[in-house]
């Protein structure tokens, strides 16, 4: 309604500086009849006028998760339940939020993992997230139940591995990682494992992130997923 009502009063401007008729609801009416190319041009002024109020909606939010990431840096980058691999007390932190679930997230764990072997001074930290199956919620919560036996990152790389996510095959997986996963079946209900799975959707929702993976160096969220340019960022803030 709104962009209609735009559109019906840009017409009537132009309708009534050009003197065809009076800007009336009737006037414009018959003067979009006779001159369909008005509306072409009213419709080419409203389409302008949302592109640059998603630049400016875009532009906000991303301030606004920035902002949000910066108020809660501690627990993005050194949570101590939170799964991670390289120094603790790294000056680069690369954070990924994931989901066990997601093929794009299945297709830059290579590129995650060749980034860290590149990249001994850096921390890497894993935050799960699982809206994509029932099967995120296991593998997440046995991913940090993994954690407390020093297995997370092993699980990580041999869950994304996988191809049709089901239980029994994260549990092969675990079991392949070194995990106990009997003990680990066990410390996913743990109020420790499900208080990490709750502080990171909150922390997701804090930064208003909608989709996965996405990365965060040192506060900043990246816009890309290529390895090359990933290196190249954090080669800088190194």
């Amino acid at each position: 309604m709104k962009i209609l009502n735009f559109l019906l009063a840009v017409v009537a401007l132009v309708v009534a500086g050009a003197a065809f008729y009076q800007s009336t609801p009737k006037g414009v009416e018959k003067t979009l009849v006779n001159n369909p190319k008005m509306l072409l041009n009213a419709s080419s002024a409203v389409e302008k006028l949302l592109q640059e109020e998603a630049v400016v909606k875009q532009e906000a939010a991303a301030k606004s998760a920035e902002n949000a990431i910066k108020e809660n840096i501690d627990l993005f980058n050194n949570d101590a339940n939170t799964p991670f691999t390289g120094p603790k007390d790294a000056a680069v932190t690369v954070v990924e939020f994931f989901d066990f679930s997601c093929g794009y997230c299945h297709a830059l764990a290579p590129t995650i993992e060749k980034l860290a072997e590149a990249n001994a001074d850096v921390k890497f930290v894993f935050k799960p997230l699982a809206f994509l199956s029932p099967a995120s919620e296991y593998a997440a919560a046995a991913f940090v139940a993994a954690n407390a036996q020093g297995k997370a990152y092993d699980f990580y790389k041999r869950v994304m591995e996988i191809r049709g996510l089901n239980e029994e095959k994260i549990n092969e997986a675990a079991e392949k990682a070194g995990v106990d996963v009997e003990k680990m079946k066990k410390d996913m209900t743990s109020e420790e494992v499900q208080e990490v799975l709750r502080t990171t959707v909150d922390l997701a929702e804090k930064a208003n992130i909608n989709g996965v993976p996405l990365l965060i160096l040192n506060g900043k969220i990246l816009h890309t997923n290529r390895a090359d340019e990933l290196q190249s960022a954090i080669d800088a803030a190194k």
